[in-house]
């Protein structure tokens, strides 16, 4: 597979009723895009601290840190499948302006990573 960071894709969907889908434009960015004629990988990485609150067991802290921490990881990388399932032609543009497009829609796996230590809700 072929991965390539910081990628942008336009994705105007006027139903798209997302938590994180609120770009006007509908011009959005994957973190990293993973191509192979096996698969496609669309992986979001997210950091953050939990805050005190939660790590003292507030409900509503927990809910609000991890919406945010892992909540919004997901999302984004929802997006990004919807776009791969709903376009007839996906592609996305590297940094350097380069059009990348998937070879596998079938077969799309959604990563999304946090680099947040949350051992201390668990």
């Amino acid at each position: 597979a072929e991965f390539y960071k910081g990628v942008h894709y336009t994705f105007k969907d006027p139903n798209l009723n997302l938590k994180c889908a609120n770009a006007e434009d509908g011009r959005y960015e994957l973190d990293i895009l993973g191509i192979s004629k096996e698969a496609t990988y669309l992986i979001e990485v997210k950091a953050g601290l939990v805050s005190d609150g939660a790590k003292r067991g507030a409900l509503s802290s927990i809910k609000t840190d991890l919406s945010g921490i892992i909540g919004d990881a997901i999302c984004q990388s929802y997006r990004a499948s919807l776009y791969i399932n709903e376009s007839s032609n996906p592609s996305f543009e590297t940094s350097d302006g380069k059009i990348v497009i998937p070879i596998n829609k079938d077969k799309v796996f959604r990563i999304s990573i946090s680099f947040s230590y949350v051992g201390s809700l668990i």
